[in-house]
């Protein structure tokens, strides 16, 4: 069931639980209408607002440690393939096979990644991520 079917059948559930409150309420006893049944609604209320907002913040929370924790993955797997790739010019013309590969394969995970971005030249996405790896 999708978010938004939920959260439609919650605002019903609560829209139609308002309706018959308002509808009964003059069959309530006295003691029901009283100031201290009042406060008594007033903290529950409150209770679950403060609930509701520690849940929110608590899903706000995990929603960003999911993002830096992928955020960092990226950044270290970018760093890895500029370590690879100057590990592999470091051994001369005899690596140009292997680097034009990893070029390849850098190419086609970030078109995985990012569609259309891999539309460039793999030189130009490799200057890229080293770029960004080392925050120039």
């Amino acid at each position: 069931m999708s978010s938004t079917i939920i959260a439609i059948l919650i605002l019903a559930s609560s829209s139609g639980a308002l309706v018959l409150t308002i509808a009964f309420r003059h069959r309530l006893p006295p003691h029901h209408e009283d100031e201290a049944t009042r406060d008594v609604i007033k903290i529950a209320t409150g209770m679950l607002a403060t609930l509701v907002a520690l849940i929110l913040g608590l899903l706000v929370s995990s929603a960003k440690t999911t993002f830096d924790t992928a955020t960092t993955e990226l950044t270290q797997s970018g760093a890895q393939v500029i370590t690879i790739n100057r590990l592999l010019a470091s051994y001369g013309p005899e690596a140009d096979p292997v680097r034009a590969l990893l070029r390849r394969n850098l190419a086609a995970s970030i078109e995985r990644i990012w569609p259309g971005r891999a539309t460039t030249s793999p030189d130009t996405l490799l200057r890229r991520v080293r770029q960004d790896a080392l925050g120039d």
